[in-house]
């Protein structure tokens, strides 16, 4: 069985390589350089998409946090008549 599959790589090395894999070393390596380009890029988008998301969160938050001048909340202020346990004690 080994003898068979030596002569038959044998008479494998023998055969001229075909024209489609004489250059597949080069088109691989301009593939992969290409694919590279391409991460490069997106890896910018993305960075630049993260970003703009932080900006865009400082932005709001910024403007959603300023105090609105008619609203007062206080543990102890007008409103904590309402409470829930004051309302469930029955007037104790």
């Amino acid at each position: 069985m080994n003898d068979e599959l030596d002569r038959m790589l044998a008479g494998l090395a023998t055969v001229p390589t075909p024209g489609r894999l004489a250059n597949m070393d080069g088109l691989v390596l301009s593939r992969l350089s290409i694919e590279a380009v391409e991460a490069r890029a997106g890896a910018r988008i993305g960075a630049g998409a993260a970003v703009g998301a932080l900006v865009m969160g400082l932005i709001f938050s910024s403007a959603l946090s300023a105090p609105s001048p008619g609203a007062s909340l206080s543990a102890f202020g007008s409103s904590a008549a309402l409470a829930p346990s004051t309302l469930l004690e029955g007037g104790r």
